[in-house]
């Protein structure tokens, strides 16, 4: 419990006995007499141990106060230890003095000094005032040769200190001098300090356990053991002379002092006198001062104050009197604070022991409850406490009131005063006579007299005292502080120099790991796919160095600037790509670019940055020039920008007009606000403050591109500003400033026309970069020229978005330097020096399809930014700005030309109008009561469906513990689903894809995760429970299966992918519920699976396969009939279009944009043709409707369908409009033909899961038609719910095309809507809707066929249609009174109150239209009567 402010982490500092520190507390230390005195020995000599008996204030509670320490000085760690006696073993703490501050302060008890550590103060008293200097002089002396001293190797010690002895010694004396200007070296006392005071006793102690520390107890129980074995072993064998040392400290000794004498040599007392030896000059010269001093303070000056009278001396001994006073007052007071606190500390020490001594729990809860009642009771207090204080804040607005009355009354005083003043001076001028010419009175006792001189004099000694006292604390704090201060400057050299140390050695540790990282790169590319053992040993190299941070390497080692994940701007160090290749190279690049900046930071970055330091106001100079083109430095580039930016719009720039702007677009929607929201999202997505959902800056974005689209209507919004905008919000942090920096680029540094709709400037620029290529760089564009390379893919977005998502963040913001300052010729030099500076690789790779994939990543393999800005500002001059004008108007020109005789051959040009009758086809959303709300739909990141739909149910696939599930819904249980919903979970991973069987609206297909298919039967009640019960299992996959796909003709024949890349087909006309094996096993591919098709009558199967190929299959016969393996378009999802003999394929190009493609089903070489969509990564999911021939595409990820019209001549694809929503898919579902409701014209129903809503939304697409009744043209024959083989005769090879069936109401039996079945009292407490079937309707016949009743087969036409009729009468737009029940609760009213505001509006609707019918009409007749009277 020793020392109240002593910090824990230092006390084990102590040092073991074996590396304990010379004249440590094993024993103290005697050397020969030579050395035994003083500080006044020559430098030349040994050094003396610093060592002695000191006063430490410590400990806690009672036993708080001082307490006998032996300290001792260890030279090697700067250390000053200390234990209780000399003689004990191991020393109770540690004191670090490399990093302390000494203090003394003259009111302070006598003797007593501080050393202040960054972590503790401790306080240390000495015998006298003179010991304490000493002790403050020599530690002020050890710190500073701790800090002089060089760190030498611990080889040869003793040889790097005889190296350096001469300079030390020589900037040690200049030490010792500087410190004599301030304070006199002191006498070292004789016997209190060094070996000579280990032989005096210990300072005794008040009380004997006062100067135990408890806090070291298991330390103070070893040095005791070891002291009564020591006394032991000297009673046994002779007692050795006082202080010597134990032989288990002699080895340390010997070792760190050899030259030492042997101590046990008898005739060698340490207390023998010391013999004199020859001293120094300056050792003699501090002895002489030393011994002119009169007292015990040196240097005093007597005789500061004799100038004074005695009536000054007294009065300021008075004043002083009171201030002590005062402050004894003062002192008293924070006693009592004290004493309470230390009671209320014992009382609740007594409580807390009296709860824990309690036997029982009532006990205890008694206890408990006085306390709770004492803490009501100070409860009660504070509240009168409040009372009281508000009482008092009233009272000080009265005694306020009565401050200013009595202030007026001051005033009048002070009139009265002034009255007064006259009488005083009279008096004063009396009492000055009085004063030259006193009274005679009797002179006043002696004994009196001499009594106040002697007080007097006391008085006046005692001040002497307090002012030598002070004057000497003065002179040791300004040594303290010249010292202090000149430790601290080598300190921050020391610490600068290891840090450019540092800084070079991490430079080259990153260009070591980065040449490892490219050598394992080409080893993998040079062992390729034969080695199996060394590839995937290099593997798991590259994910050890991908994975390895240095900053995690040791938690000892120091790392400057660790490679961060982000920069200062926020962009991803190292982007995380899915390519393991693309992810190495980006680690190369981040630890070349770091190797950069670390080599560069001294030799280009300080100087750089003192220049724009000492710039004073900005102007055009050329030395501002040369400053912008090596790049602003982070502090300063804010404020350059701003300036920039003002220079280039203050005719433009007007106060408030970005406010107005802003006003404009919250009163008036702009028509760009919706391609604006839409690229927020894709606006540096490896930036954190623009992916970041809690980030500031997509809301800065979006209000500066608005205010842009307003003030600049002409333009508007074009896509690659929303990147412009971004870096200087980046940069400037401000929107407004931002806003006029946009408008800078945009209108002043970019020619007209840069961003307009036709992006003329732009084409132009790309032909004037082709010219200067070719003039700064012939063989690269003559090697580009063969191999048939248009750069302008390239470039183009280069000059569009200066650079913005190409080049690395600070490389990028130096062009941009220079771009601001310069103009639009700095993007020309910097694009030639991309070129320039990878002309080497390129001019390596022959194949133009290597070149394309090179160019699109190259530009971020560069990183020496010097390198970079040298061959832009020094290869490519001359670049005359006058050349570049001409290049561009020559251009313009010639293209201007081009552009009007395309424009005047489109005009002449006047093609075929395509008549179709699904031109308007237009998709419409359900409302929200007729959607699936609540649906917990999959976090799958599969490219499936994740959905299936039949007339009855509609199948989602969901999360579930344990396992994996899906929800089978009712079609008509729309509205919010319940928390609790019954899942169909049998699965033990998660479910991939489901399929309902064509055949049988009751039976549903699953795959999973687990390698298992299952066949689910699915009640005609509602489920109450989770279903787990499964109809079949199929299992034969050797790993997860991610496709399932039901037969379109046969019944009961499953086909299944999985990614053991093989195609299983299963015959389920089996009793066996668990089948082993398939009937067929298609093992012809290489790579996973990715997309299933059939043709219409099922004999043929085409396959997407992860390896780029399209495949026909004979899935009977399990041959590959066909196989496309065209490089320019990689397909993911495969689709047979009907008869037409025709293959349509998704996926992406060669450029990475999505993509379609046509192919044809008997010659897959080269596709019919190609259509480039967007540049989305989602994948596109097609539908294709054989009866209307009209084609769907379904972005996974988007919120839009497009739908083509598809056709045997060409154009094959025609492309008729798009549905268009907010809301984005993340999986889609398609009603069957049979499901579709004819009397509204839809033709094609789709489900959208909307992951962000937990929304099922179904969205219909119609063909508008003005008639009700049924149209023919748009509904033929269907495919119907019959199948038209069994599984044993497509088994055996036979074909036959589905069984039709019409869509016209009451031509045939169309499959029933479910009616609710009688529900139990269980089920009225359900939270669920009503029930879906009744089990006397809707009955399923073996192999899954429905049966037909006989009356209804041959009842006649008019019986059919007289039903339709009279059910006709009791439908409410689509909603039957006679199969749902009346509502019940309100959310049911609710309902249906919306559906009949919903019918009121549409009949209106119909009547307006009527209305409109008939008015035309009138029209019509009348003007047939008038031509008729005109006959």
């Amino acid at each position: 419990m020793e020392g109240a402010q002593e910090n824990p982490a230092e006390s084990s500092s102590s040092v073991p006995g074996s590396q304990e520190p010379t004249g440590s507390a094993r024993g103290p230390e005697v050397l020969p007499p030579k050395e035994s005195e003083g500080c006044a020995r020559p430098l030349e000599a040994a050094p003396k141990k610093l060592c002695g008996y000191l006063s430490k204030f410590g400990g806690k509670g009672p036993i708080r106060g001082w307490k006998s320490r032996w300290f001792f000085y260890d030279e090697r760690r700067c250390h000053l230890y200390y234990s209780r006696t000399a003689q004990d073993a191991n020393p109770l703490d540690s004191i670090d003095l490399s990093s302390a501050v000494f203090d003394c302060k003259a009111d302070a008890e006598e003797g007593t000094f501080e050393i202040k550590t960054p972590s503790r103060t401790i306080t240390l008293k000495a015998a006298t005032k003179q010991v304490m200097l000493y002790w403050l002089q020599q530690l002020q002396m050890k710190r500073w040769e701790f800090h002089n001293s060089p760190p030498a190797p611990p080889a040869a010690p003793d040889a790097a200190l005889a190296g350096n002895g001469p300079a030390l010694h020589l900037e040690l004396e200049q030490e010792e001098m500087e410190l004599e200007e301030f304070l006199c070296p002191v006498k070292t006392p004789t016997g209190l300090v060094g070996v000579a005071a280990a032989l005096q006793p210990v300072p005794a102690m008040a009380l004997g356990l006062q100067n135990i520390s408890l806090k070291h107890l298991g330390t103070e129980i070893q040095n005791t053991v070891y002291n009564i074995r020591g006394n032991k072993q000297t009673q046994g064998t002779g007692h050795r002379p006082p202080g010597e040392d134990s032989p288990l400290s002699e080895e340390p000794q010997r070792e760190e002092h050899p030259s030492a004498p042997d101590l046990r040599t008898p005739g060698k007392d340490p207390a023998d006198s010391p013999k004199p030896i020859p001293k120094s000059s300056l050792t003699t010269n501090l002895i002489q001062k030393a011994k002119r001093q009169s007292n015990t303070f040196p240097l005093f000056t007597e005789g500061l104050t004799r100038h004074r009278t005695t009536q000054e001396k007294v009065l300021a001994l008075e004043q002083q009197v009171l201030m002590l006073t005062e402050e004894l007052k003062a002192q008293k007071e924070l006693v009592k604070i004290l004493h309470k606190a230390l009671e209320a500390a014992q009382q609740e020490k007594r409580v807390s022991s009296a709860y824990l001594a309690a036997a029982e729990d009532k006990d205890r809860l008694e206890l408990v409850r006085h306390k709770v009642r004492q803490i009501m009771e100070l409860g009660r207090r504070v509240e009168a406490l409040e009372q009281e204080r508000e009482s008092l804040v009233q009272t000080a607005s009265l005694r306020e009131q009565q401050v200013q009355e009595l202030q007026q009354h001051v005033q009048l005083l002070m009139d009265k005063n002034q009255a007064k003043q006259q009488v005083i001076c009279k008096l004063s001028e009396k009492v000055t006579q009085d004063f030259m010419h006193p009274p005679h009175r009797p002179p006043a006792p002696p004994e009196a007299a001499d009594r106040d001189l002697l007080s007097q004099q006391e008085k006046m000694e005692h001040l002497k005292d307090d002012m030598e006292a002070y004057r000497t604390q003065n002179r040791f704090l300004n040594s303290e502080i010249h010292q202090v201060t000149k430790i601290w400057r080598k300190v921050a050299e020391k610490e600068k120099a290891l840090l450019t140390k540092c800084a070079y050695l991490q430079a080259k540790n990153c260009q070591v790991e980065s040449k490892y990282l490219a050598g394992l790169r080409r080893l993998q590319e040079a062992t390729g796919v034969e080695a199996g053992e060394c590839s995937e040993l290099l593997r798991q190299l590259i994910q050890e160095a991908l994975q390895w941070d240095a900053g995690e390497a040791s938690a000892d080692s120091i790392v400057l600037s660790p490679i961060s994940e982000y920069d200062e701007y926020g962009f991803l160090t190292v982007p995380n790509y899915e390519v393991e290749d693309l992810r190495l190279l980006a680690k190369i690049q981040a630890l070349e670019v770091h190797s950069h900046h670390l080599l560069a930071h001294e030799a280009m970055e300080r100087p750089l940055r003192e220049r724009w330091a000492a710039l004073g106001e900005l102007a055009p100079s050329a030395e501002l020039k040369q400053l912008m083109r090596a790049g602003v430095p982070h502090d300063h580039r804010p404020r350059v920008w701003k300036w920039l930016v003002r220079l280039r719009v203050r005719h433009l720039q007007a106060p408030g007009r970005y406010q107005e702007l802003l006003s404009q677009g919250q009163a008036c929607k702009h028509p760009a606000a919706r391609q604006i929201e839409l690229d927020l999202n894709r606006t540096f997505p490896n930036n954190k403050h623009f992916t970041c959902p809690t980030s500031s800056f997509p809301d800065k974005l979006r209000r500066v591109l608005l205010a842009f689209s307003w003030q600049n209507p002409t333009i508007g919004y074009c896509q690659g500003l929303n990147r412009l905008a971004a870096i200087a919000l980046l940069v400037l942090d401000e929107e407004e400033s931002a806003f006029w920096c946009l408008v800078a680029i945009v209108e002043t540094i970019m020619p007209a026309d840069y961003y307009s709709k036709t992006l003329l400037a732009s084409q132009v620029d790309q032909r004037v970069l082709q010219d200067l290529l070719s003039e700064k760089l012939p063989k690269l564009m003559a090697h580009l020229g063969q191999c048939h390379v248009d750069l302008s893919f390239i470039t183009f977005n280069w000059l569009l978005v200066v650079f913005a998502d190409s080049l690395i963040s600070n490389i990028l913001l130096q062009v941009w330097d220079a771009f601001l300052y310069e103009g639009t010729k700095v993007v020309f030099r910097y694009a030639l020096a991309i070129f320039k500076y990878n002309e080497e690789e390129i001019l390596r790779l022959q194949d133009g399809l290597e070149i394309y994939q090179y160019l699109r990543f190259f530009t971020k393999t560069i990183c020496n930014s010097r390198k970079l800005r040298s061959i832009a500002f020094n290869d490519m001059n001359p670049f005359p700005m006058k050349q570049l004008r001409q290049l561009r108007t020559a251009h313009r020109e010639r293209l201007e030309a081009e552009l009007h005789e395309l424009e005047q051959l489109k005009m002449s040009w006047h093609p075929q109008y395509r008549s179709s009758k699904f031109r308007h086809v237009f998709g419409k959303p359900a409302s929200k009561e007729n959607c699936y709300d609540s649906v917990p739909i999959t976090r799958s990141v599969h490219d499936n469906h994740f959905c299936a739909v039949n007339p009855h149910f509609i199948a989602v696939v969901t999360e579930c513990a344990g396992g994996g599930a899906f929800l089978v819904i009712p079609l008509h249980q729309t509205g919010k689903l319940d928390p609790h919903y019954p899942k169909v979970c049998g699965h033990r991973g998660n479910v991939l894809d489901v399929k309902w069987n064509p055949f049988n609206d009751f039976e549903i297909a699953s795959c999973s995760e687990d390698a298992t298919i299952k066949i689910w039967d699915i009640p005609k009640q509602l489920l109450a429970k989770n279903l787990t019960a499964y109809k079949k299992e199929l299992v034969g996959h050797a790993r997860r299966v991610g496709l399932v796909e039901w037969h379109p003709t046969a019944a009961n024949i499953l086909f299944s992918s999985g990614y053991d890349y093989k195609v299983m087909v299963w015959n389920l006309d089996t009793k066996e519920p668990v089948i082993m094996s398939p009937v067929k096993t298609i093992n012809c591919h290489q790579d996973v699976i990715l997309s299933m098709s059939f043709n219409t009558n099922g004999s043929l199967l085409a396959t997407a396969c992860k390896d780029r190929k399209i495949r026909v299959l004979d899935p009977r016969a399990e041959a590959v009939l066909q196989e496309a393996n065209y490089k320019g378009h990689r397909a993911n999802k495969v689709l047979f279009l009907g008869n037409l003999k025709k293959l349509l394929s998704t996926g992406t190009s060669r450029w990475n944009n999505r993509q379609m493609a046509l192919w044809d089903q008997d010659d897959l070489s080269v596709p019919l043709t190609e259509e480039d969509l967007d540049g989305s990564s989602g994948v596109l999911f097609p539908f294709y409707d054989a009866d209307t021939n009209m084609l769907y595409v379904v972005g996974k990820g988007d919120g839009n369908i497009r739908y083509y019209e598809v056709s045997a001549d060409k154009p094959h694809l025609s492309y008729l409009t798009e549905y268009r929503s907010y809301n984005p898919q993340k999986g889609i579902g398609v009603m069957p033909k049979r499901g579709l409701d004819v009397s509204s014209c839809e033709i094609f129903r789709f489900y959208k899961l909307i992951t962000t809503k937990s929304l099922v939304e179904p969205v219909s697409m119609i063909v508008p038609r003005r008639s009700e009744s049924y149209q023919e043209d748009i509904y033929p024959p269907t495919a119907g719910a019959q199948p038209s083989l069994t599984a044993r005769e497509w088994l055996s090879g036979m074909n036959k095309e589905p069984v039709l069936m019409s869509l016209r109401p009451g031509s045939e039996l169309l499959s029933p809507r479910p009616l609710p079945p009688e529900r139990s009292l269980s089920n009225l407490m359900a939270p669920t809707s009503p029930g879906l079937f009744n089990p006397s309707e809707n009955l399923v016949a073996e192999g899954g066929q429905r049966p037909f009743s006989l009356l209804e087969e041959k009842a006649p036409r008019w019986a059919a249609e007289h039903r339709l009729e009279e059910k006709k009468t009791w439908l409410t737009n689509g909603f039957d009174i006679f199969e749902c029940p009346p509502p019940k609760t309100e959310n049911e009213l609710l309902q249906m109150f919306y559906r009949q505001q919903e019918e009121i509006r549409r009949l209106r609707e119909l009547v307006t239209q009527r209305e409109v019918q008939a008015k035309q009409l009138e029209l019509e007749i009348k003007n047939l009567r008038m031509s008729s009277g005109r006959l």
